[in-house]
């Protein structure tokens, strides 16, 4: 009966589903697998096709790979007999969404599957970004505190499974403030964009360099069990700074200071960070262009 209302509406129909902006595929269940009842303009040139596919199969009309993956998700459609949504990424990286919808007419079997698929390529970019500016920079680029927290979660519980210890830095830039008052804060912007580059340049791969604010990073060392590897990391990320930064032909030199702390299993993150700040603020206090590792008697 379902049938033979589409036959006898199939013009009309037709010219309803050509109006749409989305690919519509309606396909027959049948014991040859899912045969073409009707396609829209949209979705003829979606897939490709150039001939009459009516009455024709998902392999009679695409190619092996894709009616492959097409008829398993037709079919779980019909087992689940609800409707289905799944994305599909095509040869030109734009990528479609199709939601599939059973059809049922007097009985429980599904006789039908309506399948409308649109571009969700725009989509899916923006919640990429929104992805990314969630735990990313704006300024440098640099993962953000939020991400940092997340880095720093992972390699604490990895720490207390394995017992190799991790490195927490905090650094900043020394005088950061008379750079903004002379040249202006679109300078200092300029300023800490260059200077990130050259600060993730002197660290593994796998290393964290996150910044938290202002002039303020933090650094994330996993499975470093030397100090000296440490210190050499933190003597590179100094020495970077020593050549200057030209702005407007005038050159800035610029230095830094950094505080130190090892992972510590009776300790929390938070109290690891206070003691990687309060390094930082030795180093400032004892002239600052250097790096200090955290002592009791550091608070």
């Amino acid at each position: 009966m379902l049938k033979e209302l589409f036959v006898n509406l199939r013009d009309e129909f037709q010219t309803f589903i050509d109006c749409m902006t989305d690919a519509v595929f309606v396909m027959q269940v049948s014991e040859d697998g899912f045969i073409y009842v009707a396609v829209n303009k949209e979705g003829k040139s979606r897939a490709n096709i150039t001939e009459d596919v009516i009455g024709k199969s998902l392999f009679d009309v695409l190619p092996e790979d894709v009616a492959a993956i097409l008829h398993e998700q037709y079919e779980e459609t019909c087992v689940e007999n609800r409707p289905m949504s799944y994305e599909f990424k095509r040869i030109n990286g734009c990528v479609d969404e199709s939601i599939l919808s059973p059809i049922t007419y007097k009985s429980n079997n599904v006789e039908f599957v309506l399948c409308i698929t649109r571009d969700i390529t725009k989509k899916k970019l923006y919640e990429e970004y929104v992805g990314h500016m969630a735990f990313h920079d704006a300024l440098t680029g640099l993962p953000n505190r939020n991400m940092f927290n997340r880095k720093l979660e992972e390699e604490y519980l990895r720490y207390i499974e394995t017992k190799d210890p991790f490195t927490i830095m905090y650094l900043d830039f020394d005088d950061f403030k008379q750079v903004n008052d002379r040249f202006g804060h679109e300078a200092g912007d300029e300023l800490l964009r260059e200077f990130a580059i050259r600060l993730k340049k002197c660290m593994r791969s796998k290393d964290t360099i996150a910044r938290i604010g202002g002039d303020e990073f933090t650094v994330l060392l996993p499975t470093l069990k030397d100090e000296e590897q440490v210190n050499a990391i933190a003597l590179r990320m100094i020495h970077s700074m020593d050549e200057p930064w030209v702005y407007e032909d005038e050159k800035v030199f610029v230095t830094i200071s950094i505080g130190l702390t090892w992972s510590d299993e009776n300790s929390n993150l938070a109290e690891m960070l206070k003691r990687a700040d309060q390094a930082l603020y030795k180093t400032k206090n004892h002239g600052k262009n250097n790096f200090t590792w955290y002592e009791a008697d550091n608070g």
